[in-house]
């Protein structure tokens, strides 16, 4: 055998270096090979080193590599760089300030998120669990003087610290081994401690890293380690692994290697060690051993029973609970001592290498080769008992050995140099092949190479080098040129570097491996038909001939494998000394003889090329017009194989073996049957088991193989026939096993069949010893088609569905079997495409074609490369010119998608390109106006399908624009004046307009909530607060002045609009981190900045900021507020319910109630404290910790609220209301059940700090003299009654307690209503509301339950006296209460009954608002108002007193309340009802005193963006978080100007972000990714998911219609979603059954679908106008018009599908010029396949259809696919209509009938036969006849008509075959059963006479063994026999 020089070898590593960083020091040097690591004793890591391993595919698991990729890597060293090439080609390089130690690939653990990018995380839903899977993965991991770095595959990088200097590092199967040298550890502890006397033994020289994020943790050794599937179990004493003085040389990992080995060689003493490993993985590791004190004593041990139940573990519980888990431990690797051997002391500890190769049988072997004593250890490993054991098994003297794969895919060889020179390879039991080398000249023509980039294997035979070589002698010691191989080295697959003795290294191939496909399968059953020494012997007289190249094969020409392959095989079935095998006395077969009449002709077809002439139709066009001469190219094969077996002898007699090779090579043969591609093999086999067949003389066989091989009569076979008596195995009427014909009787029987043999069935039929490996595979799909027909017919589809993806099976593997075959497979497929179960893998779906299901599965976008591989593409490729790209991201502008079927612009009459055209038009329109205003929506995919029909969204857009310029029309002023004049009249006006503009950033950050994605480069823009005015008719431009209103005017809108601007970027955008806020941040803090964290804070981005980075912000001076609040607030946001150690340190150190006592206090302001407490809150919201909750509960009184001395504002009230808050954040929901918090007394301590007094609260007052609720020196409730009502309502928030909310106190008398203020009514009555959750009803009535009947009293009297403003105002506080109640229990559920009940209060209080303004300025309106306002009550009067007016501003805050009410009811859905309410409201009013209440304006723009929140895509939740950001973002204190913050601050009106939920379904097209409108219907259930009962009647249950993109109800009261539309194939999510798809759906709201062919999607064809259903299909046309035909039928189909197959079908097959019949009948199957989308179904169509048209030459695998079509139709279990069916039932009839009336008419012509002389005038006849005399299958000579005799065999090979005639043993039984009934018959004197009875007795005895023949077969068979 020859080996392959691929060139001389250099590292592209240097050669890279070389020309790239160093150009003066020489290249590489061989010496320094990359067996052994750098010698880093001295840190001296100068010398260049390399490492050469095998490359991993790009996205790789660890689950392994095709054969195919097989190319290397390479790892290059030369001080701080690594050089990482794949292949010869530059992968990466990296340069490091230090030098590198070593540089390898690890496997790493690496959690894989399922959510893709564009996904939102619900915050809000406890139900949702972010699920993330482990996925090992290949990283690049580097090693320096200090530190590491890991790369893994996705770019991203990780360092980490290495604690100690490392000496080298090895790949474990997962993690890194590192080995600390001793003098290194010695160093180390010298230099980090004091006492130099400690010695180095003390300290583990191995360490390991399972993960890089992890600690690098000991190596110990344990006395027995026990393996079982990943998890170890240990006996005996463990300690760490101390031995300084041993080396690791060699590391295997289970992935690569099989097993776990670890080889160590003491420097000292020589002691070579063989190790095991294993790993801990979580709690896997159970430590049982006894101390070491204890005494032995003669009860059984636990330890003892606990190994036990390890070795015999119990199903589903390996490790029991009686066992002791280390679930702590500082150790993850242990070693396991399984062999060791003395030697003499090595000088140099780097001459010992190991290996992991594999013995013949698939065994691994350790080999330990030692190079100074030039000898190899060959170690056997076992496994036995959970353990791994090692024993001597061979000794051999090298002087160079490495592993190899040189024979065998997945087994190593071993390749040895020997001592004389000469080089063997071992491939196992003893055997060695001798390796030559080629000519010199030859090998070394090329030039200088590194690594070979080749994925084909090479044939190394003649055709690659010279055949003239160097002398023999040369050859057999291995020179090369004169120089002698001295060294072996960095061995990868199946190349190697050879070094020669003058220094040249040179990169070599031993690939014998055959290329032949089914060369590789035959070796795989011949390893199954031979015991395993004459397979052994088999396989390596095949390697010497096929890769030989000696001179005694110089004689036996060589063509291909295969030919190779048949020569080896018969050389063993050659004459002996006992002649068994004899020249023929009777010709078993025939002569398969013809005159050889052309010379010429023969030579052709003797050659290689010989299956190409002879199946190819152009070349037998080309054919001598009489009979061919006879094909010998077999018996020129047996002639060689004769050769062949004279230069080499034979040990074993292959005689013996001679039927189980024959039916091993059958069973392939039958399996290269099922595969199209695999079709041209079987000419290949046909005249090697006919030879085989002839030497038997087993005629069943020969006549099976005759009619297949019915066309090529003209083979001769070899003359001779083995001495089958002498045969141990001796079965002539054995059957052949069919493979049809068993797919037939599966699909005829109902019941079980007799399964189809496979390979594993030989030994036991054939008696032969069972081998356990087998080189290569074959019969796979022998297996697998069995194994899916017997699901199909035995449990049904949903079980063959199941078993195809158990085996891997694709659509492309079913693309490739017959169409017959798969035709049942395919049929099963469709029948599970509407309704699959939805316990199916994700494999499963995309098998049936349902991707969109697949995504539910896994979670995974399904990338387009799938839908490009797979069959049934409806995707265009994707664009490769710049233009193209360019042309696809770029929408030009009123440009519309061509869409229509005939070209047509879809306009007119149809509606789809009208929505498009508007909404294209409005999306640019948008763009272009609010580009700089910041209201526009990036991300406006999905907004633009949920409102492309109307322009509500693109309204409210203007509505918010921060920034555009304000236009006034001063009518009252003189046009004459002076601008001064005009500024100075018009100041406060201005103002007043401006307050509007000031308020719009915070409903603008509403609106644009998470709708940017930032360009990470580039600073975010802030579009900043406009305080232009233009004044008209003057058209005078003014600018407010900062200077002519307070300083502090703008400072909260521009916080306002900083924070809108960080709540646009959404919350799922990973590039957002502390490198990129630092570039955003200002040179100087400002307040748009502060806003601007505080907005990212609330959407968790400050959580990547850094502590020191926070730090830096407050540290600087003078210190800004404003940042300082935003810091707090979005800190603790963003570690909101986390308890965050170092965030609570950061915000409390802003409250002064946690700082130490007698602390000096902090120059905080009372803002920042108060937004400290209510941060406090967020970090601990629902944890009920006990010292928060206590200091929160003390400062609701607001003691140790420090202020500044010069401040004129009291922010008591604000900081008590903050405290009450994060109180009731705290213990939210948990009432009296709050853990830990019972002592404290909360609710009484609330109840005080509500009333002011412990016992009473209606029985009297506690204060008569006094009107403000406080008493001197005690509680102030002014201050005290807000934070505390609402800390009570949080804490006992939906508990229902009925006990607590009647302690909320409500006046009952107006005795009692002077002594609580009004505002804090609509408080008390939310509280108790909160509480008592499940009450809450959307109706007028119960609003109107919580007004005291004396207030109704009075208003009803219309009594006019002193305290009816007071009465009005309570009652009006009340209504708002109650009504933001309702609001709170159905947000973002948009419940019409609430949205009714909301609006009539709405209408009732703007109807007040209105007329109050209106009636100051005109009477004409009292007239209208007083008339109008009777519809709500009859209430109506002029605010002018002091106390009206108060009544007026109550009003106008209840306003507040129920826009903002209403809104957040349908918050998202953009409700035209709210919004016209909304609109009205933001008018500019007459009277600019009232236009400057600031915080009307603000709840305005708060509605409008709750109405359209995150542009309609994001809606609000009911969850306790929810309820409480809510009630605090919504507080019903709006403020009257822009500074205002003494009761509630302005920043706390964020908070709706954490209120937020991503429940907008979005439905996309899972081929094009696109969102799209589709029906679906909701299922809801008014009972709360989480109290949900199955055995509950679904009375409850509500079904609503919709469209998405929508807006979904809250998951706890979601039952179903279902997807039913004509256009999509249907879904069903049952999410309350299934939790997983719950919580994975509620990740990322997003179904896709998969379109039906055949159909348009709702953009684009909304009134389905354009479906193939609606119109016709383009068919015949004028030949005038017939270019343009051609054109409207492609594009036509284009519009439908980007099946390339559909549309070269329609371009090639559906023509008229070509055949007219032909292209109808396309055009309407064509048709039919597109509207039934089944385009699988139209290459079968074509097929039948071809078959149709010439009956006669039929071929034979044709008419077996048709028969097997016809049976399934015929004996289908269940009836499918003509829709469900991929074949018209029509069709198949016709098929049928053509069929039977073909092969019928050939019976007709046998029974209408009146004579003898008759039956011999029909050729095929007298064929029929003289087969069944015979029983042997006609050949070509024995034909009288020559011209037909091809033609003749082919009908009678076909009428056989379709009725199902059995072989000739069967019909000599039958025959030999008729003829002796006929004698009994004859002999009786009663039935002799009668012909009728003989005729219906032989009639039943064919009808008994021929069940399946018609009567007309049987009759006609009865004639013939």
């Amino acid at each position: 055998m020859e080996l392959r020089v691929l060139g001389e070898f250099l590292p592209f590593g240097s050669t890279f270096v070389h020309s790239n960083f160093d150009d003066s020091e020489e290249l590489f040097e061989p010496r320094f090979g990359s067996s052994k690591a750098r010698s880093v004793s001295g840190r001296t890591c100068n010398s260049p080193s390399y490492q050469l391993c095998p490359a991993h595919a790009e996205g790789q698991t660890c689950k392994g590599q095709s054969e195919d990729d097989l190319y290397e890597e390479e790892l290059y060293i030369k001080d701080t760089l690594v050089v990482w090439s794949r292949g010869n080609l530059l992968k990466k390089s990296f340069n490091f300030e230090t030098p590198v130690i070593q540089a390898l690939f690890v496997w790493f653990n690496v959690d894989k998120s399922p959510t893709e990018e564009g996904s939102s995380i619900n915050f809000t839903n406890p139900e949702i669990i972010k699920e993330k899977p482990i996925e090992k993965q290949r990283c690049l991991c580097v090693l320096l003087e200090d530190f590491g770095k890991v790369y893994y595959p996705d770019g991203k990088s990780h360092a980490f610290t290495l604690p100690f200097p490392v000496c080298r590092a090895w790949s474990l199967d997962l993690g890194l081994l590192l080995y600390c040298d001793f003098e290194e550890k010695w160093l180390f502890s010298r230099t980090s401690s004091s006492d130099s006397s400690v010695p180095s033994s003390d300290f583990p020289i191995l360490y390991s890293l399972l993960d890089p994020l992890k600690e690098i943790k000991p190596v110990s050794i344990a006395g027995q380690i026990f393996h079982n599937d990943g998890e170890i179990a240990l006996l005996g004493p463990i300690n760490p692994f101390f031995n300084a003085h041993e080396e690791v040389i060699f590391v295997s990992q289970t992935i690569t290697h099989g097993v776990p080995i670890i080889c160590t060689v003491n420097r000292l003493t020589g002691e070579r060690t063989a190790y095991s490993y294993g790993t801990k993985r979580g709690n896997s590791v159970v430590s049982e051993f006894e101390a070491p004190n204890r005494r032995s004593s003669g009860v059984r041990s636990d330890t003892t029973m606990n190994l036990d139940r390890f070795l015999h573990p119990e199903p589903q519980n390996f490790l029991s609970n009686e066992k002791r888990v280390v679930s702590e431990s500082s150790v993850e690797v242990y070693l396991e001592n399984l062999w060791s051997e003395k030697r003499s002391p090595s000088q140099n500890p780097n001459d010992i290498t190991a290996f992991i190769a594999h013995e013949y049988d698939g065994g691994q072997v350790l080999g330990i080769f030692t190079r100074s004593t030039k000898s190899l250890i060959i170690l056997s490993i076992s496994f036995k008992d959970h353990r791994y054991k090692i024993f001597i098994k061979s000794q051999l003297s090298v002087s160079a050995a490495v592993p190899i794969a040189a024979t065998r895919p997945k087994f190593l060889d071993i390749l040895t140099l020997q001592t004389d020179g000469t080089i063997q390879l071992w491939i196992g039991s003893g055997k060695y092949l001798p390796i030559t080398f080629p000519n010199y000249s030859d090998a070394v023509s090329g030039n200088k190479i590194g690594l070979l980039f080749s994925k084909k294997r090479t044939n190394f035979s003649q055709q690659n080098f010279s055949s003239t070589y160097s002398s023999e002698i040369s050859s057999k010691k291995g020179e090369f040129s004169g120089s002698r191989a001295v060294d072996l080295k960095d061995s990868v697959y199946h190349r190697v570097n050879i070094v020669f003795s003058d220094d040249m290294v040179f990169r070599t191939s031993f690939n014998f491996m055959p290329c032949s496909s089914l060369v590789r399968s035959c070796l795989g059953a011949m390893s199954y038909a031979l015991p395993m020494t004459e397979y052994l012997e088999f396989k390596a007289r095949y390697l010497l001939y096929n890769f030989g190249q000696s001179e005694k094969f110089k004689e036996i020409p060589q063509t291909s494998q295969w030919d190779n392959f048949v020569v080896t095989l018969l050389s063993f079935f050659h004459p002996t000394s006992d002649d068994d095998i004899n020249m023929p006395e009777r010709d078993l077969n025939g002569s398969f003889l013809l005159d050889d009449e052309d010379e010429d002709w023969q030579a052709l077809c003797a050659t290689r090329h010989r299956s190409k002439i002879q199946f190819d139709t152009i070349y037998q066009a080309i054919a001598p017009s009489v009979s061919p001469g006879a094909d010998r190219s077999l018996v020129n094969l047996y002639q060689n194989s004769k050769k062949l077996c004279n230069l080499l002898s034979s040990t074993s007699d292959f005689r013996n073996f001679l039927p189980s090779i024959l039916f091993a090579i059958h069973l392939l043969y039958e399996d290269q049957k099922l595969s199209v591609i695999s079709h041209k093999c079987l000419e290949d086999l046909l005249p090697l088991l006919l030879q085989l067949a002839k030497f038997l003389g087993w005629d069943s066989y020969l006549d099976y193989y005759a009619r297949a091989y019915r066309a090529l009569q003209t083979l001769e076979l070899a003359p001779g026939y083995i001495n089958i008596e002498r045969l141990v195995f001796n079965k002539g009427l054995f059957v052949p096993p069919d493979i049809h014909q068993w797919i037939l009787e599966r699909i005829r029987t109902k019941g079980p069949i007799i399964p189809f043999p496979t390979f594993s069935d030989i030994n036991r039929l054939f008696q032969i010893p069972q081998t356990s490996i087998h080189d290569f595979d074959c019969g796979a799909r022998t297996l697998q088609i069995s194994g899916f027909y017997n699901e199909l017919f035995t449990n049904g589809p949903n079980s063959m569905i199941l078993r195809l993806v158990h085996w891997n099976f694709k659509v492309k593997d079913i693309d490739a079997l017959p169409f017959g075959i798969a035709l049942p497979l395919r049929e099963a497929i469709r029948s599970c495409r509407k309704r699959p179960p939805v316990n199916w893998p994700g494999e499963a779906y995309i098998l049936i074609g349902r991707e969109d299901l697949a995504e539910l599965t896994f979670g995974n976008r399904i990338t387009s490369t799938y839908f490009h591989s797979r069959r049934g593409l409806k995707m265009d490729q994707n664009p490769t010119d710049v233009h193209s790209i360019a042309q696809s991201v770029t929408p030009f502008e009123n440009s519309t998608p061509n869409t229509n079927p005939n070209n047509l612009s879809v306009s007119g009459g149809a509606n789809g390109g009208s929505s498009n055209t508007s909404n294209n038009n409005r999306a640019n329109n948008t763009s272009n106006t609010n580009e700089k205003t910041a209201t526009e929506i990036t991300n406006h995919e999905i907004s633009d399908l949920r409102f492309d029909r109307d322009r509500r969204l693109a309204e409210v857009q203007r509505l918010l624009q921060p920034s555009n310029v304000i236009k006034l029309s001063s009518s009252g002023t003189d046009p004459s004046g002076n601008e001064s004049d005009i500024s100075g009249r018009n100041l406060e006006w201005i103002s007043a307009h401006c307050m509007k503009n000031f308020a719009q950033p915070v409903g603008r950050g509403i609106l644009t909530y998470g709708t940017t994605t930032p360009i990470i480069t580039e600073k975010f823009p802030i579009p900043g607060i406009s305080t232009t005015v233009r004044i008209l008719p003057s058209n005078t431009v003014r600018v407010l002045d900062r200077g002519l209103r307070s300083q502090e005017i703008l400072d909260w809108p521009e916080f306002h609009d900083g924070a809108a601007a960080g709540l646009r970027i959404t919350r799922d955008c990973k590039e957002v981190d502390g490198s990129w806020i630092s570039l955003n941040k200002p040179n100087e803090l400002d307040n748009s900045h502060a806003g601007f964290l505080l907005g990212l804070g609330l959407n968790g981005h400050l959580k990547t900021l850094g502590a020191w980075r926070a730090v830096d912000y407050l540290m600087k001076t003078p210190k800004h507020d404003m940042t300082s609040i935003a810091l707090v607030i979005g800190l603790a946001a963003s570690f909101c319910e986390t308890m965050d150690t170092q965030t609570t340190k950061f915000v409390g150190v802003h409250v002064p109630a946690l700082l130490p006592p007698k602390s000096t206090s902090l120059n905080v302001s009372a803002l920042t404290q108060t937004a400290a407490v209510l941060g406090i809150g967020l970090l601990y919201l629902g944890t009920c910790h006990r010292r928060m909750a206590q200091v929160m509960l003390g400062e609701i009184g607001g003691k140790s609220l420090i202020t500044a001395e010069n401040t004129e504002i009291d922010y008591r009230e604000g900081y008590s209301l903050a405290a009450g808050l994060a109180l009731g954040f705290i213990t939210l929901g948990r009432g009296f059940d709050a853990p830990g918090l019972a002592d404290l007394d909360i609710f009484k301590e609330l109840r005080l700090l509500i009333t002011g007094s412990k016992g009473r609260t209606q029985t009297a007052p506690l204060h008569p003299t006094g009107c403000g609720g406080s008493r001197p020196g005690d509680i102030n409730i002014n201050t005290t009654s807000l934070g505390a009502t609402i800390a009570l309502g949080l804490m006992f928030l939906k508990t229902n307690n009925a006990s607590v909310a009647d302690k909320i106190p409500l006046p009952e008398t107006a005795y009692f209503l002077d002594f609580v203020r009004p505002d804090f009514l609509a408080i008390r009555v939310l509280s108790k509301n909160l509480i008592m959750w499940d009450s809450i009803q959307c109706s007028v009535t119960w609003v109107e339950e919580h007004i005291p009947g004396f207030i109704k009293s009075k208003l009803e009297k219309n009594i006019n006296d002193d305290s009816i403003e007071s009465i009005k105002q309570s009652y009006y506080y009340m209504l708002a209460g109650a009504c933001f109640s309702i609001a709170l229990k159905f947000a973002g559920s948009s419940d019409e009954d609430a949205l009714k009940c909301l609006l009539h209060f709405l209408d009732f209080f703007m109807a007040r608002v209105s007329a109050r303004g209106m009636e100051s300025h005109s009477k004409e309106f009292y007239t209208f108002f007083s008339n109008w306002h009777i519809l709500y009550y009859r209430i109506f009067f002029i605010a002018i007193t002091f106390d009206q007016r108060i009544t007026h501003q109550t009003v106008k805050t209840c306003v507040n309340v129920l826009s903002t009410s209403a809104s957040i009811v349908m918050a998202g859905t953009g409700n035209l009802e709210v919004l016209r309410r909304l609109r009205k409201l933001h008018r500019p009013e007459i009277n600019h005193v009232i236009s400057r209440n600031y915080g009307s304006h603000m709840a305005t723009s708060m509605a409008l963006g709750f109405l359209f929140v995150g542009g309609g895509t994001w809606t609000v939740a009911t969850s306790d978080k929810a309820i409480a950001a809510l009630v605090c973002s919504l507080f019903p204190r709006w403020p009257t100007d822009p500074t205002d913050n003494r009761t509630h601050m302005q920043a706390f009106r964020h908070l709706w972000v954490l209120a937020l939920e991503s429940r907008c379904l979005i439905i996309r097209d899972v081929e094009t990714r696109e969102a799209c409108h589709v029906p679906i219907k909701v299922i809801t259930d008014r009972v709360d998911r989480a109290i949900y009962d199955k055995t509950m009647s679904q009375s409850s249950f509500k079904v609503s219609s919709m469209v998405a993109p929508c807006l979904l109800p809250e998951s706890k009261f979601l039952v179903r979603i279902e997807i039913e539309s004509p256009r999509y194939w249907p879904i069903i999510l049952d999410l309350r059954n299934n939790k997983r798809l719950s919580n994975r759906f509620w990740l990322n709201p997003t179904i896709f679908v998969k379109r039906k062919t055949g159909h348009l999607s709702y953009a684009e064809d909304p009134q389905s106008i354009w479906s193939l259903n609606s119109r016709l299909f383009p068919r015949k046309t004028p030949s005038s018009q017939s270019n343009k035909r051609k054109k409207t039928k492609w594009e036509f189909v284009k519009v439908f599908s980007s099946d390339p197959q559909v549309l070269a079908f329609t371009s090639h097959l559906c023509k008229d010029e070509m055949d007219r019949d032909l292209a109808a009948f396309c055009t309407g199957v064509l048709q039919e396949c597109l509207i039934s989308d089944k385009p699988e179904a139209i290459q079968t169509y074509l097929s039948l259809y071809q078959s149709q048209q010439n009956p006669r030459l039929i071929s034979f695998p044709t008419l077996w696919n048709i028969k097997l079509i016809l049976a399934y139709y015929e004996h289908a279990s269940n009836p499918m209509s003509e829709e469900e069916t991929l074949i018209q039932p029509v069709f198949i009839t016709s098929i049928r009938q053509q069929m039977d009336q073909f092969f019928e008419s050939l019976f007709e012509r046998i029974s209408g036969a009146s004579s003898e002389a008759r039956i011999e005038e029909v050729p095929l006849v007298r064929l029929l006849r003289n087969y069944f005399q015979k029983l042997k299958f006609p050949t070509v000579e024995e034909l009288k008509e020559t011209k037909a005799s091809t033609e003749l065999l082919t009908q009678l090979a076909n009428f056989l075959v379709y009725n199902d005639v059995p072989e000739p043993g069967t019909l000599r039984v039958i025959s030999n059963l008729i003829q002796n009934s006929r004698r009994n018959i004859e002999n009786d004197s009663l039935m002799s006479e009668n012909d009728l009875y003989m005729d219906n007795y032989i009639f039943n005895i064919l009808l008994t063994f021929l069940p399946h023949l018609s009567i007309k077969t049987i009759r006609a068979i009865a004639q013939l026999l």
